[in-house]
């Protein structure tokens, strides 16, 4: 009986605590766009190691046009300060020398806290829409803008 009064005098002072797993890489992982395939992205994120100590995931996606080089960031190489839970943000950014030597840079970062594993699903919702954009957007169409 004594036992029971304990268990409901802790679980009324110390509340659950919930943890969010999320991807717990400290490099930045690069996929060609070129030779771009969503399911061996997929595999390759669920083979990534979860951590369970943090409480927001962070993601950042950065596409570089002229090399075709899509480079994911993950929670441990993305400050807090960059962006509040909940928040999407997406930055170009233009490198511009000459009409002949422009780079055109997109930035897609979000911080989620709905769900375990919510980094891994906003890329995998996200990464078409990048390999559309440079579809429609060529180094060639960028040259335009200038």
């Amino acid at each position: 009986m004594i036992f029971i009064w304990v268990l409901l005098l802790f679980s009324g002072i110390f509340p659950s605590i919930q943890t969010l797993s999320c991807i717990n890489f400290e490099y930045e992982e690069p996929a060609s766009i070129d030779t771009f395939d969503r399911n061996a992205l997929k595999e390759k994120l669920d083979r990534f190691e979860m951590d369970a100590s943090l409480s927001a995931c962070r993601v950042e996606m950065v596409f570089v046009y002229s090399t075709g080089l899509l480079t994911l960031k993950f929670s441990k190489l993305i400050p807090k300060t960059t962006i509040s839970v909940g928040i999407v943000t997406f930055r170009t950014l233009v490198r511009y020398i000459n009409k002949d030597d422009t780079t055109t840079i997109h930035v897609l970062t979000s911080a989620c806290s709905n769900s375990d594993g919510c980094d891994k699903q906003f890329i995998l919702d996200h990464v078409d829409w990048f390999i559309r954009m440079k579809l429609g957007f060529t180094n060639s169409n960028q040259n335009k803008f200038i």
